[in-house]
């Protein structure tokens, strides 16, 4: 990795552990689980054919739902022969042709400053391996 590397990405981390606070009190154990089982869900529901030859499967994640919303109001103007998407749970599912992630219509929505600092977005092979 460069030695610049971190100078241009705000990097974060989810430290989990138990909690034991005020009489509440869950097991490590039981949070990994509930992390897990969010994941798994955000996963199987994938609504689009995660298999489709010449295509990559993505997930946004966002915990500003007005982003969602934002970005779910272009649908209509997408060219459904490069790209869909489609509301989940807090999330925005999105299936676009290979070679096109940086140049369609939503991929480049999702650059947008006012909104990239709110999102992220992950192939859906990635979060598969993170089940693992």
């Amino acid at each position: 990795m460069p030695p610049h590397y971190g100078l241009f990405m705000t990097r974060y981390a989810a430290l989990l552990r138990g909690i034991n606070v005020g009489g509440i009190n869950i097991k490590m154990a039981d949070l990994r689980s509930t992390f897990v089982d969010l994941v798994r869900q955000i996963v199987d529901d994938y609504p689009f054919d995660p298999e489709r030859e010449g295509w990559h499967p993505y997930v946004l994640v966002t915990p500003e739902p007005e982003v969602l919303n934002t970005l779910l109001s272009i649908r209509d103007e997408l060219d459904p022969e490069v790209e869909r998407v489609q509301a989940g749970a807090g999330v925005l599912y999105w299936e676009v042709e290979r070679g096109m992630t940086l140049k369609s219509r939503f991929g480049k929505s999702t650059g947008a400053p006012k909104l990239k600092a709110f999102t992220t977005t992950r192939n859906l092979r990635t979060l598969h391996k993170l089940l693992k």
